[in-house]
């Protein structure tokens, strides 16, 4: 009984001297916090909320040694590209900048230790090696990043449910006899939306469902596989679902007001809503798309870093390309079938959708007045948009 007695006195004494030693080192850095500004300390409270995410622990601390491996991650992939001034580092001196902010010597930063490490120089870096450093960690804080766990769901099952309706509607379709293949009716016909189908409220979503041509098929395949998945592993199902529905959504009721005589079959409304909303992360991210952090399944893997420049100005020419070109298209009259009208209204709806909803790594002033705007101004065109169809006005 007094042994462990005394084990239970020594752990306390042992926890007491490590929360005094906490302490002192957080008065010390408290000390030293004084020489930053408020702006300056809520800048780096940021940055280390942002890396504690990327580092993925429940710790409260980042862990040293894969803090050097993400910054020389992003630093190698910067210096593949000769235009973009970056600054070699080396591996010891970045070590050792770090290390001499680890005030408790665990191999970890608490939020203390990190205000310590940007209110202080240090000795044996120079200043502009320094800045670079916290250059590239405010870089890596606030880059896209892309999480394979939780995978996507939304738009990989969405995709599915299309090729097997679309599968099973040729197949009862080839047993028909006296089958005219213009004619754009599908056995799922209930699903199409029609002009006089208002009251059918279930068609205003589930055309998307619905495609007659293989090669419409495949061009929504291509979009949202490629787009979709991408964005949803960066944004979260919840959010594509959202913006992909509103897309949907807005591209029928539009439809209804403007163009009743088409009607309406294939997720291209959808489509043009992930395009829209990729548009608009582009627009509120691109400061931020510097760097592209590539998140690993297992939590203890360091994440890959690229540098982003190259990819975000590709990712915008290709946006341009396809919609210049769709216009060229609708200009020049071809497909008479199609409703232009549902593309756009899709593509102008995800663009507001994505724009309130999506991930804002980096949050300013104009963004916030603007989301507050887009908010309003969708609240007010659904309202109409849906009285519209419901009394046909």
């Amino acid at each position: 009984m007094l042994k462990i007695m005394q084990e239970n006195v020594g752990l306390v004494e042992h926890i007491e001297e490590e929360t005094r030693g906490y302490d002192e080192g957080c008065k010390m850095v408290s000390d030293v916090i004084l020489d930053m500004s408020e702006a300056e300390k809520v800048l780096w409270k940021e940055v280390f909320e942002k890396l504690l995410v990327i580092d993925n622990n429940d710790s409260g601390n980042i862990d040293i040694e894969k803090l050097i491996q993400v910054v020389i991650s992003l630093n190698e992939s910067t210096l593949s590209y000769w235009w973009t001034g970056g600054i070699q580092l080396d591996r010891d001196q970045l070590k050792k900048l770090l290390s001499q902010a680890d005030f408790n010597d665990d191999g970890q930063i608490s939020i203390c230790e990190f205000y310590k490490l940007w209110a202080k120089d240090c000795s044996d870096i120079s200043r502009e090696m320094k800045d670079y450093i916290a250059k590239s960690l405010k870089t890596v804080a606030f880059a896209k990043n892309i999480k394979k766990c939780p995978p996507p769901l939304f738009i990989p099952l969405l995709s599915i449910l299309q090729i097997i309706l679309f599968t099973n509607n040729n197949y009862e379709v080839s047993d028909m006899e006296h089958h005219d293949p213009h004619d754009p009716n599908t056995t799922y016909s209930h699903l199409i939306f029609e002009g006089n189908s208002r009251y059918e409220v279930w068609r205003y979503l589930t055309y998307s469902l619905v495609h007659k041509q293989i090669g419409h098929l495949l061009m929504v395949l291509l979009v949202q596989l490629v787009l979709g998945i991408l964005m949803e592993m960066v944004h979260g199902s919840i959010r594509i679902g959202l913006i992909y529905l509103s897309g949907v959504l807005a591209g029928s009721l539009a439809s209804f007001i403007l163009h009743p005589q088409i009607n309406l079959l294939g997720g291209s409304g959808g489509c043009y809503g992930l395009i829209g909303a990729h548009c608009a992360t582009l627009l509120i991210n691109w400061h931020e798309d510097h760097a592209i952090v590539f998140s690993r399944v297992r939590s203890h893997k360091t994440p890959t870093i690229w540098h982003g420049k190259l990819i975000r100005s590709l990712k915008l020419l290709g946006l341009l390309v396809f919609i210049v070109g769709d216009v060229i298209v609708a200009m020049n009259g071809y497909g008479s079938d199609i409703s232009y009208v549902a593309h756009i209204c899709g593509f102008i709806s995800g663009f507001v959708v994505g724009f309130i909803i999506t991930r804002d790594r980096f949050q300013e002033n104009w963004e916030k007045i603007l989301k507050i705007i887009f908010a309003v101004i969708s609240v007010i065109l659904l309202f109409v948009g849906v009285l519209w169809n419901i009394f046909g006005f």
